[in-house]
């Protein structure tokens, strides 16, 4: 029986390790999926928030807000972002989400800022080659140009000039 309980927990063993390289196998196969995000705040301009949502909706660069900064909360601002995409976008969709540790995980400070990210995994704190932002009072195509001409990883210099091509 001492035979057997070696065996048992040598198969045990090799079942585990074997789970674990084919999730970390499994984890390092998985695509990187690419995201264009414009952060932006209710104390914005109206007239800034129309344009980076238009850009937005020609692109599918994804808005964020960091939370709810006036009065009325939730409604208030959804009445806002319906507002701007009625008289902005034509019907185009329009991504908008309220994501604070989206501005942590980029450590965003002022908005406007736009961010080119690479991810694997949400949950995942970025490299600093996974991901490149540039903030100031600027266009989403003005950002994308920048970063094209400005970056030193690559991948994301491509990145940010397919997305500069959709204007």
């Amino acid at each position: 029986t001492d035979i057997m309980q070696k065996i048992a927990i040598t198969l045990a063993f090799i079942i585990f390790v074997t789970q674990a390289s084919a999730q970390t196998l499994v984890d390092t196969l998985k695509p990187f999926v690419w995201h264009t995000y414009i952060f932006v705040t209710t104390k914005m301009p109206r007239a800034n928030l129309m344009a980076l949502a238009r850009e937005a909706s020609r692109t599918k660069a994804i808005l964020v807000f960091n939370g709810f900064e006036e009065e009325g909360g939730v409604a208030a601002l959804q009445k806002k972002i319906a507002e701007i995409n009625a008289l902005c976008c034509n019907k185009r969709e329009v991504s908008w989400i309220i994501h604070p540790k989206l501005f942590e995980r980029y450590r965003v400070k002022s908005a406007p800022a736009f961010v080119i990210a690479q991810e694997q995994e949400a949950s995942r704190t970025p490299r600093m080659d996974d991901f490149v932002m540039v903030s100031g009072d600027m266009t989403l195509a003005n950002a994308l140009k920048f970063i094209a001409q400005e970056s030193k990883v690559l991948a994301i210099k491509k990145r940010a000039g397919d997305v500069y091509a959709l204007f």
